[in-house]
């Protein structure tokens, strides 16, 4: 049996004169037709236009590397040169030359900072924590393996003495 795909029959859409030219109309629910698959799709009326892309893009490119990074704080920096140049290239030199080289610097000093301190400081207390956790994890596997033997030994004991009360 044939699946049934919907397909419209665009003979019968209502548009307005100010839509039709912009947007394709859609398809009132009652203008959907089932055809076999087998069948060929319907072509679309010579008033269908083709909707246009945008050519412009809508957002403007972003950093979207983290603030506290080296690529972000230089991509930051730069953004802040390129505006304040307004697209004068001897301006941009000199600023780059001047207050450019200098952020870039100063913030990578600060984000070396952090790392040190974040990775550095409080990465010393992650590694006993961890430590501990494994040795917990280890110790509760032993004891949970330890019981899983007793009580398979006391069944084996039961059924053993089943067995020699049934004979």
């Amino acid at each position: 049996m044939p699946k049934a795909t919907p397909t419209t029959d665009t003979s019968a859409q209502a548009t307005s004169p100010a839509t039709a030219s912009a947007l394709p109309a859609i398809p009132a629910q009652s203008d959907v037709v089932a055809q076999p698959a087998a069948a060929p799709v319907s072509v679309p009326a010579a008033n269908y236009v083709v909707p246009v892309l945008p050519q412009v893009p809508v957002v403007k490119g972003k950093s979207y590397a983290a603030p506290l990074s080296f690529i972000g704080s230089a991509r930051r920096i730069g953004a802040l040169i390129s505006r304040l140049s307004s697209g004068n290239v001897a301006v941009a030199i000199a600023l780059w030359a001047t207050l450019g080289l200098l952020s870039v610097g100063l913030a990578w000093t600060f984000v070396l900072c952090w790392y040190v301190v974040i990775f550095g400081i409080f990465g010393i207390f992650t590694f006993p924590y961890r430590l501990i956790r494994r040795s917990q994890r280890k110790s509760q596997h032993l004891q949970q393996v330890s019981l899983a033997t007793q009580q398979a030994m006391l069944l084996q004991q039961q059924q053993m003495l089943q067995q020699g009360r049934v004979q």
